[in-house]
């Protein structure tokens, strides 16, 4: 009945409010530092519950979802699991947005309370208090060392998720059978199925993954990543840290060919080529080994276009209508060794390579081109891809040249 008149019990070293007065009893013992240990594993909890659901693990009892048998090591684990097939949500009153689980919506609302848990080294701020303990880890410099690699980790979780690469168990999705590495990944990429967005309640552009979100209000709010090295400044943290390599000489090496990329996801890319993973076009076949390549060039197909509202050019992505805008401003990229410049930043990039001698080598031929551009219009010849006119039949090796036979054609 207290419940429903509003009682509340409040906690005397730090006014955190409680409903019942068990909640209150269990939280006292994190001021008095009582924990409940594990025999087997020497794992320590705070709560006597938390520890009776642990044990479960080691003996092999699993909570077990009567509609798609998915199993939990944890009760409460599936009772919010259950809520998915019911199709209830847990509704933030202030501001109506709906989370899956109890446990985030409470995370939500210290967003509108405005309560923060504050590193007093380098005054980060998080949501919730275990990750400030672990982020004060890595001030500590402690470290969660792999027996077999040597590799560190700065929480326990990216540890156990890492042996499990040196086991082989892999995390499977029970949708579409894809595997991953990471458990976290799997629940990231069931949110593709189950249509999950963030949003971003400045200019609506939507996100998959929370992680994605985040960086991206960071452009809203003007932060910056910024190299010491060079201040060449960065949207997104990873960018630095890629970008940090080429300083430090730091390359990502592929163990069959020995290639190397100066970015993770380069090599995550290139590993495709090995492994024959494509995604094909089913209008016109044609294989991409990027899924948001295949979604870029399915608008062509689609015939969606972005339209400059300048000069009414139309563009097939974003990207490239981005870039042409910055014609209009008179917006230009500057080389920063012979101050040459450039109206897009790729255009900088291929130029960059001049300088430092880097050429694109053709893997059939060992032919080598000074742009990206110039060796996969070579890489066309090998594929014997040829550009038709259909006006008179004629053929060519580049887009390019077609382009200009066209305008034959048409008196131009």
């Amino acid at each position: 009945m207290k419940r429903h008149q509003g009682i509340k019990y409040k906690c005397n070293l730090c006014s955190k409010e409680f409903s019942s007065k068990s909640y209150l009893t269990e939280h006292m013992k994190l001021h008095q530092e009582i924990t409940y240990k594990c025999d087997l594993c020497l794992k320590e909890y705070s709560n006597k519950i938390y520890l009776t659901e642990h044990l479960k693990l080691h003996q092999g009892i699993k909570n077990k979802c009567v509609l798609c048998s998915k199993e939990f090591s944890r009760k409460r684990r599936l009772t919010e699991h259950m809520k998915l097939h019911l199709g209830i949500k847990n509704k933030c009153n202030l501001c109506s947005k709906e989370f899956s689980c109890k446990s985030h919506l409470k995370e939500h609302m210290q967003v509108h309370q405005g309560i923060t848990y504050k590193c007093d080294l380098c005054s980060k701020e998080f949501y919730r208090k275990q990750n400030l303990t672990k982020h004060m880890k890595v001030h500590q410099g402690m470290k969660n060392k792999c027996v077999l690699c040597s590799k560190e980790f700065s929480s326990k979780s990216y540890l156990t998720e890492h042996m499990k690469l040196h086991q082989g168990i892999k995390n499977k999705c029970d949708l579409c059978s894809k595997e991953f590495s990471c458990k976290r990944y799997v629940t990231e990429h069931m949110k593709l199925h189950q249509e999950i967005t963030y949003k971003c309640d400045l200019c609506l552009k939507e996100y998959s993954n929370k992680i994605y979100l985040t960086e991206h209000l960071k452009l809203h709010q003007g932060i910056k990543n910024k190299c010491v090295l060079c201040s060449k400044e960065f949207s997104r943290k990873r960018r630095l840290t890629e970008h940090m390599k080429l300083h430090l000489g730091i390359k990502n090496k592929c163990n069959l060919c020995s290639k190397e990329f100066s970015c993770k996801s380069h090599l995550k890319e290139h590993m495709q080529v090995h492994q024959g993973i494509t995604y094909k076009c089913n209008l016109c076949s044609k294989e991409f080994y990027r899924k948001q390549n295949l979604t870029k060039h399915m608008k062509l197909h689609q015939g969606i276009k972005k339209k400059c509202d300048l000069c009414s050019k139309e563009f097939s992505t974003k990207c490239s209508l981005t870039e042409h805008m910055k014609l209009h401003q008179g917006i230009k990229k500057k080389c920063d060794l012979c101050s040459k410049e450039f109206s897009c930043k790729r255009s900088v990039t291929e130029h960059m390579k001049l300088h430092l001698g880097i050429k694109n080598k053709c893997d059939l031929c060992s032919k080598e081109f000074s742009t990206k551009h110039t060796l996969t219009e070579h890489m066309k010849l090998h594929q014997g891809i040829r550009y038709k006119c259909d006006l008179c039949t004629k053929e060519f090796s580049r887009k390019g040249r077609l382009t200009e036979h066209m305008k034959l054609h048409l008196g131009i």
